[in-house]
């Protein structure tokens, strides 16, 4: 291990434990330092037991898929995870995980994944959903799909409020839609709540379109945008 005090730390999590062996946040920190060496027993039952305590914990299913990914590769870590989603249907953690896991490199798998998690919990628990709306919406968003990621931003935006990253994504979406009118003052908003003094980040010239320093990065032109496959919504 890179710490020079794990050792020390793994000794005091341990005594931790034996006093409280229900002690779900020290079963995930036993099981955290564990993983920066080689996997083993201990490491195995640590991550079993953070699960077995705290299974609503996305900490404790990101942890287990990364360490899954270490021994087996990415795609086995999905699997894995995909299994022990469905073996857990009313478990929301491990289906958020999953989709954001799927989003860096699978981005239709999450978007489709999304839709099913968001089905799935619309009645029981919303900020599961809010959370799936939200990488579904990024998914659309990167693969230049505006009105499908605008659809979700608006519906967090209305839940949420006036959040600063939210708002900046909305003007994205509106600048590839070249609503250039409606993007403008979405992204000034954000730079406001941010206090950002870089006028880079702002849009300018609103009806012609003009960008300082360029158009942004999350706008691309109509013939760029991506023509895979996306699951649907």
């Amino acid at each position: 291990m890179n710490d020079p005090n794990a050792e020390a730390r793994i000794e005091l999590l341990r005594k931790q434990i034996r006093a409280n062996p229900n002690d779900g946040g020290a079963w995930l920190n036993l099981a955290r330092v564990l993983a920066q060496g080689p996997p083993g027993k201990e490491l195995f039952h640590a991550i079993e037991q953070s699960i077995v305590s705290r299974p609503g914990d996305q900490q404790v299913w990101m942890l287990a898929a990364n360490v899954q990914q270490r021994l087996r590769g990415q795609d086995a870590a999905l699997q894995w995870l995909e299994h022990t989603a469905e073996q857990n249907p009313t478990l929301a953690a491990p289906q958020l995980v999953l989709a954001s896991l799927k989003a860096v490199g699978d981005p239709a798998g999450a978007i489709s994944h999304c839709k099913r998690v968001i089905g799935r919990f619309a009645r029981s628990d919303q900020a599961a959903v809010r959370q799936a709306r939200s990488i579904r919406a990024d998914c659309c968003r990167q693969g230049g799909l505006w009105e499908q990621a605008l659809d979700d931003y608006r519906v967090l935006e209305s839940a949420t409020g006036k959040d600063p990253r939210l708002l900046n994504n909305i003007g994205c979406c509106l600048a590839g839609l070249e609503r250039f009118d409606e993007a403008a003052p979405a992204v000034q908003s954000s730079s406001h709540l941010h206090r950002l003094d870089r006028v880079g980040h702002l849009l300018v010239g609103a009806r012609t379109g003009a960008f300082l320093f360029g158009r942004p990065a999350c706008h691309r032109r109509r013939d760029q945008r991506s023509s895979g496959p996306v699951a649907g919504r």
